[in-house]
């Protein structure tokens, strides 16, 4: 009490600390005088004091109001929790909806590369079908020149065999 402040004495806080700070019935009397809200307190004291119904009645008050707060907070945490579960499968319908966006694009893409692969798989079996060819005249050219070899040199040996120089053969 000496403690306290002029701004303590001036809002009644010191008036207060005397009421809680009485140990008798007549002390709290005393100090309540005839101010109206320390006479509640008083009274309400008095009867939970003396009334074992009202006693109980408080103390089940008591009981309800703790609970009561138990579950508001408990209900602030849930509603809490499931703002913070919604924000999360919103991020996560939103990453989806990217997702999906993607693979449209790669399906896109997949796309354009089998077309342009099968392009390429056309253009190589014309290629195949001219290389086929080129082979084909190749090998008939090569038949060609076996066969006039083998008639140049069938000529040489006539020439040799009647005495024909073979050289005046390749001139014509």
């Amino acid at each position: 009490m000496e403690l306290a402040t002029e701004e303590d004495r001036s809002n009644g806080l010191l008036h207060w600390a005397k009421l809680f700070l009485a140990n008798t019935w007549e002390e709290l009397v005393l100090v309540a005088g005839k101010d109206q809200a320390f006479q509640e307190v008083i009274d309400h004291m008095y009867t939970v004091n003396t009334i074992p119904e009202e006693r109980t009645l408080f103390e089940a008050h008591q009981k309800w109001l703790a609970v009561n707060e138990s579950m508001q907070a408990s209900r602030e945490e849930t509603e809490a929790a499931l703002k913070n579960t919604l924000s999360k499968l919103e991020d996560t319908r939103s990453q989806l909806d990217d997702t999906r966006s993607q693979l449209d694009g790669t399906k896109s893409q997949l796309s354009d590369t089998k077309s342009q692969l099968d392009d390429t798989k056309s253009q190589l079996d014309d290629t195949k079908s001219q290389l086929d060819d080129t082979r084909s005249i190749l090998n008939s050219k090569e038949a060609e020149l076996s066969q006039a070899k083998s008639e140049n040199e069938a000529l040489r040996q006539f020439c040799l065999a009647n005495g024909l120089d073979p050289s005046v053969v390749n001139t014509l």
